[in-house]
């Protein structure tokens, strides 16, 4: 998530720190356009909550 060229994104990136050399990867994207998202890690996954889609607020998980 996030913004790009004046439009919210659903693209996730991850960054795997363990590495020599840490790398930033592209991963699945959210099935939402979301920037000013608030991200937690609960039992190692990954919770994106809220945002806004460049209309209106969201209200939902992924």
């Amino acid at each position: 998530g996030g913004w790009c060229s004046g439009d919210a994104i659903a693209s996730v990136e991850r960054l795997d720190p363990g590495k020599a050399i840490p790398v930033w990867q592209c991963v699945a994207p959210m099935s939402k356009r979301r920037c000013g998202v608030g991200v937690a890690v609960v039992d190692n996954l990954l919770y994106a909550v809220g945002g806004h889609d460049g209309q209106t607020y969201l209200n939902s998980i992924e």
